[in-house]
């Protein structure tokens, strides 16, 4: 007989012998007893979260950018470290052609590839200098030369 049957059974006793107060207390104890359960049963998840991240914890690799990978992780995927450190969430950076990264939950990011980002940089250079040669050319025509 479970804790919940003895109560139930008391419940209905005290009922059949029509002892109020005795009734109130048995169904303050059944109150009682199905709160520590369903606390008994949060602490139970709680603990398999953190045995969880214990267990992440030990795959985690660091580099010298700001994400972090799981070892034997064929995909090689990277997360945001800062959300790793702050909140034990593994949240996946988005990665750009341009060499650079950003975590969509915090915003924190950086270089992942040097040499992308410096021909990008380069690409971008060129891109601004073609761009002033054609306004500079655009005003000599329009105002007459210098």
């Amino acid at each position: 007989m479970s804790w919940y049957d003895a109560i139930k059974d008391a419940i209905s006793v005290a009922q059949k012998a029509d002892n109020i107060p005795l009734l109130q207390s048995l169904l303050d104890v059944q109150k009682q007893a199905l709160e520590l359960l369903e606390e008994n049963t949060k602490l139970k998840n709680r603990i398999n979260e953190l045995e969880d991240i214990k267990a992440l914890e030990k795959r985690i690799l660091r580099y010298d950018f700001t994400v972090v990978t799981l070892d034997e992780d064929e995909k090689n995927v990277s997360y945001c470290s800062a959300c790793w450190d702050e909140n034990q969430k593994l949240i996946q950076v988005h990665k750009y052609d341009d060499g650079t990264y950003k975590c969509p939950i915090c915003s924190n990011g950086g270089i992942f590839d040097k040499e992308k980002k410096s021909a990008s940089v380069q690409r971008m250079g060129e891109h601004m200098a073609a761009l002033n040669r054609k306004n500079f050319e655009d005003s000599r025509r329009r105002f007459g030369g210098y």
